[in-house]
């Protein structure tokens, strides 16, 4: 059973598509993604956060203080942490 965790470990890399083309982003005259285009709406006027979302690295995932900060907690979230 030693190779079980092995057959798992392509997975999360097999997930990650940094250069699939995302329909319907506004991209530029060049086919670059256009960064000053206007903020996305929903049908009621909101700002529309779907879609791919992607962190730099996991360090705060388990860790809000890894950098050695002390993280301010109301009693009961000190209690569940």
């Amino acid at each position: 059973m030693f190779w079980l965790p092995l057959a798992f470990a392509g997975i999360p890399l097999a997930a990650q598509w940094m250069t699939y083309p995302t329909p319907g982003i506004p991209r530029t005259r060049a086919g670059k993604p256009n960064l000053t285009a206007p903020t996305p709406r929903t049908r009621d006027g909101r700002p529309d956060f779907s879609g791919m979302w992607a962190a730099a690295s996991d360090k705060y995932l388990s860790n809000l203080g890894a950098d050695g900060v002390e993280i301010p907690m109301q009693p009961w979230a000190a209690k569940v942490y």
